[in-house]
């Protein structure tokens, strides 16, 4: 990897759904990097109230950090505990600009330095950057390397499908049209905006499916290409093709 990654890289998973914009975070990342080399690290969190659907039980986690920075100072996990402490190092008395929040769920995705690569390659028992990396080096009182959050706004999107429930809800909304950024007449290279047709209600269907006059499409449902609907069928609240 160290042969291959020369400079800053991008580190993110291939399960994410996202549209927004990483220059502002890029910037700011290099501007603290010609600073002080100790910033390693910027994560890129998403705003999610606690009752949020886009929440799983994994993403029940604190995050302390210095507003006025952008610096994260303590990652607590609250899914399989129900009360945290202060460590040490944070003294709210000394930095008023101390902020404590629940609102913030990772996006599994950082831009990160070469040193990052170094730790992951020291301690290859780490299984994730939040629960192992970032948890251990905020802790150390060996190295003083730098974390700091980078936080989306409230119309940007970036959500990571970890499980079958959120790939449920996040269909849905893309078919609901509640993410209106990910559009699924959208033109792409692959299929053009004539080649799926809308109707109201969400109701796409592909101008090479093969529909029954008898045949009902209900609200929120997807046919696409290479699908054949025959008499009588009844199709509500599926993507099909």
């Amino acid at each position: 990897v160290h042969g291959v990654v020369k400079g800053d890289f991008i580190l993110m998973f291939g399960d994410i759904v996202a549209d927004f914009s990483l220059e502002q975070a890029v910037k700011d990342h290099m501007k603290r990097r010609e600073s002080s080399k100790s910033n390693i690290m910027t994560r890129i969190y998403r705003q999610a109230a606690p009752q949020s659907e886009f929440r799983t039980q994994a993403d029940e986690s604190l995050i302390v950090l210095d507003k006025a920075t952008g610096q994260l100072l303590q990652l607590e996990s609250l899914s399989t505990q129900k009360t945290f402490s202060l460590n040490d190092r944070i003294n709210l008395a000394e930095n008023p600009n101390i902020s404590i929040r629940f609102d913030l769920v990772d996006t599994a995705i950082a831009i990160c330095s070469q040193e990052v690569l170094n730790h992951l390659n020291e301690n290859f028992d780490y299984h994730t950057l939040s629960d192992d990396l970032l948890k251990d080096l905020l802790t150390s009182e060996i190295y003083e390397d730098k974390f700091h959050a980078h936080v989306l706004g409230q119309d940007e999107v970036a959500l990571q499908v970890t499980d079958p429930r959120m790939y449920g809800i996040v269909t849905r909304e893309i078919v609901r049209r509640g993410l209106p950024r990910f559009p699924v007449d959208r033109p792409s290279k692959r299929r053009e905006r004539a080649a799926i047709s809308y109707a109201d209600f969400n109701k796409y269907v592909h101008n090479s499916v093969e529909l029954a006059n008898t045949a009902v499409v209900g609200d929120n449902t997807v046919i696409d290409r290479g699908t054949k609907i025959g008499s009588d069928s009844r199709i509500y609240q599926s993507v099909i093709g």
